[in-house]
């Protein structure tokens, strides 16, 4: 019986013909090794950005776990959509709506959070909503008018709730919050990009479209720096402005 005949495996069953058949997910640990080393490279240009803000700013250290946590969050959202463009195939409109409000969902939420605490509610609801709805509509497009619908819908209301979460938490134990919060987040996006492997991979086997590394880590790098410019020198209000 083949794989596309049968039931879906679970996630765990997944995961570990994932470690051990590594012949058969080429495109996926691609993807892996692009993703660690552009994590590398975001890492070390912003630990050089805030020695070189030190002379300037004495106090920009304390952006530095919030960089870190905007790098893995560009990071983990390239992948997912670069794992979703590596296929091209026709995908039903429940797969596409999923696709769409997870990615439309996490971004906001992530980027909301962080922009929240840093710069305050209303430049990290504006800020995390707008690219929110930018990334759910294009990633729901892959099934139409629906799937844009869900990704901007998911954006807008991810964008302002992660806003809030990172304005409130700021006031109460925020540093204890973001690593359990960023964790559960990736593990959500892994499960849509299992999720991605089952609904279109398995029973429509197209070839995979090579990413080139110079793709990826531009791209990431291009988010990132211009989400550290506003974390680091952009506006801040409310509980944000006070310090």
């Amino acid at each position: 019986m083949t794989e596309e005949n049968c039931c879906p495996p679970r996630m765990l069953t997944r995961l570990k013909d994932f470690c051990v058949n590594k012949n058969k997910y080429q495109n996926e640990y691609k993807l892996l090794k692009h993703s660690l080393l552009t994590l590398l490279l975001l890492v070390a240009i912003q630990a050089a950005l805030l020695y070189a803000l030190q002379g300037v700013n004495p106090t920009s250290l304390k952006y530095a776990p919030w960089l870190f946590y905007t790098s893995i969050t560009i990071v983990s959202i390239t992948l997912a959509i670069a794992h979703l463009k590596s296929y091209t195939c026709k995908i039903n409109c429940m797969t596409g709506m999923m696709i769409g409000m997870t990615l439309g969902m996490q971004t906001g939420m992530m980027l909301g959070t962080i922009l929240g605490a840093t710069n305050g509610l209303f430049i990290g609801g504006l800020v995390a909503m707008c690219i929110a709805v930018l990334v759910g509509a294009r990633t729901g497009n892959c099934c139409g008018i629906m799937g844009v619908m869900e990704g901007m819908m998911a954006g807008t209301m991810g964008g302002v709730m992660g806003a809030m979460i990172g304005t409130m938490f700021s006031v109460d134990h925020i540093s204890w919050f973001m690593p359990p919060f960023m964790l559960i987040n990736i593990l959500i996006m892994l499960g849509l990009s299992i999720m991605i492997y089952e609904e279109i991979v398995v029973p429509h086997k197209p070839q995979p479209h090579t990413t080139t590394f110079t793709w990826f880590a531009g791209w990431c790098m291009l988010a990132t720096l211009l989400l550290s410019a506003v974390i680091i020198f952009g506006p801040k209000t409310g509980i944000a402005a006070l310090g």
